[in-house]
């Protein structure tokens, strides 16, 4: 687990423009950045970052999101993964601590006692399989 303050700081210190610059060709109009998208062929650009938002968007395929969204999409990384290289990359030690029995337990249970709530909320139907929470 990577501390909240860590993730704030590298994310303070993070250029969107700088990193999404690394993958896609991108050319300034107005106050944003066009360019193909990364995640389709297109040939005509719809991919657009937004400095002021520190946001990206494809109003072509819908992919999009801040600059750990996508380096996890194009890179096929997990969170802290992006985390760790965006800190890098900034030159901040980005150290995850490993949690305990007890916070793992702790977190199982409040992804259990979530999904019951859901299911009852849904008058007892699986809307669809809660295999995306982690374990």
């Amino acid at each position: 687990m990577i501390d909240r303050n860590t993730i704030q700081r590298v994310m303070d210190a993070t250029d969107i423009v700088d990193v999404v610059r690394d993958y896609v060709t991108l050319r300034k109009t107005g106050t944003y950045y066009k360019g193909l998208c990364p995640f389709h062929n297109e040939k005509t650009p719809s991919f657009t970052v937004s400095p002021s938002r520190q946001y990206c968007k494809c109003f072509s395929c819908g992919k999009g999101g801040n600059a750990v969204h996508f380096l996890m999409e194009i890179e096929h990384l997990s969170y802290p993964e992006a985390i760790k290289r965006l800190g890098k990359r900034y030159g901040i030690e980005v150290i995850e601590e490993a949690q305990s029995e007890e916070e793992r337990e702790g977190a199982r249970f409040l992804r259990q006692l979530s999904a019951e709530q859901f299911r009852r909320c849904c008058g007892g139907h699986d809307l669809f399989p809660l295999t995306w929470l982690p374990r």
